[in-house]
């Protein structure tokens, strides 16, 4: 895989569906050449699983830490 030109930050917090619905716009754009960061801010649903979903489409990596506003920060 070739080095990504940028990288695409996704802070969430509870936010499946909406996250979901970010990471279908990113499978949907031409350019290719960015990676995805998911910074979960310790959400309880199926935050993880979405991301998860998205392995065979984008170069994305998910980050989960317990809620304390970190990750979106």
């Amino acid at each position: 895989m070739e080095k990504p030109v940028f990288t695409v930050v996704i802070p969430t917090y509870n936010r499946a569906k909406k996250l979901h619905r970010a990471l279908e716009s990113l499978v949907a754009q031409t350019f290719k050449g960015f990676e995805v960061i998911v910074c979960d801010d310790g959400s309880t649903d199926n935050s993880r699983e979405v991301t998860n979903s998205f392995n065979e489409k984008l170069n994305i990596k998910y980050i989960w830490e317990p809620n304390w506003g970190g990750p979106a920060r």
